[in-house]
């Protein structure tokens, strides 16, 4: 989905370009440098607001408070001088189209009026083209962008029974098919958590930490029946869980013994700076 939404955008951007490449040819030579200078204006200050929030943070500029307010809100809200760039072409196209619905070029016969009509109600349709070409872009970056980088929640740690600094996990709670999840919290207040899946068409167990090398401690995440991580997408294999490589998750050492899972604490401590940012003061264990 990812590669269609790229190749979408390039289709709209390159859409886009025609359209206001249409209307810089048909309207005045005064009319573009105004465009021009107004969406190289929103620019300037993009960049200048940018520059300044680099040089604060580096210190080669001493502290104030009114420049540390103006780049954070640059920052914040960087994408406004994204839309005030599309606000100046659409406003390009909305010229272009009011001028087209009066044209009062000169003609010497029927067929060449035809032919001066036709070229401006083509100039009409790639106005109409462009104007739905930003509002779909527009939509893209708030509306569709929101829904597709929405935050998905990750399901609760379970309760473990602790027992021999270890973590003792019951074939019964784990054996539906289905991703659970179990944590460990240190003293200092650090969850280590794990997942446990049962692989399909079998009585084996895909066992790791809940990160990976690549993602960190995303997490993964169940979505009709199948295992996928939190940062990237990547659909797991469920019958490599448990196997070191790629996106899988870190692996863990256990045993099975007398119907328990058997998760030795020293061994998910290895993991501790993986989590050092997933802190809790709450324990789910018991």
């Amino acid at each position: 989905f990812k590669v269609i939404g790229c190749f979408f955008g390039l289709v709209l951007t390159y859409l886009a370009g025609l359209a206001v490449k249409s209307a810089s040819i048909r309207l005045s030579e005064g009319t573009i440098v105004l465009l021009l200078v107004l969406a190289n204006i929103v620019n300037f200050v993009k960049y200048l607001t940018n520059a300044i929030g680099v040089l604060l943070a580096r210190r080669i500029i001493p502290s104030n408070h009114t420049l540390f307010v103006i780049s954070k809100n640059a920052a914040n809200y960087g994408d406004l001088f994204i839309f005030l760039t599309m606000l100046v072409c659409v406003f390009s196209l909305i010229l272009l189209f009011l001028k087209s619905l009066h044209v009062n070029a000169p003609w010497t016969h029927p067929a060449e009026h035809r032919k001066i009509r036709a070229r401006w109600r083509n100039n009409r349709r790639w106005c109409v083209t462009g104007i739905v070409v930003f509002f779909l872009v527009l939509m893209n970056m708030t509306t569709i962008s929101a829904y597709a980088n929405r935050e998905v929640e990750l399901s609760p740690i379970e309760k473990v029974k602790i027992q021999d600094d270890a973590l003792y996990i019951p074939f019964d709670q784990v054996n539906d098919g289905h991703l659970h999840r179990f944590g460990y919290t240190t003293d200092d207040g650090i969850t280590l958590r794990m997942i446990v899946i049962q692989k399909p068409n079998s009585s084996a167990y895909g066992v790791g930490m809940d990160c990976c090398d690549i993602c960190g401690e995303t997490g993964y995440y169940e979505k009709e029946g199948q295992v996928i991580c939190n940062r990237c997408d990547v659909v797991m294999n469920i019958n490599t869980i448990g196997f070191k490589g790629g996106c899988n998750p870190k692996i863990v050492d256990y045993h099975i013994k007398d119907g328990h899972i058997i998760v030795p604490i020293q061994s998910m401590l290895q993991y501790k700076d993986d989590f050092k940012n997933v802190r809790t003061d709450v324990t789910t264990q018991q």
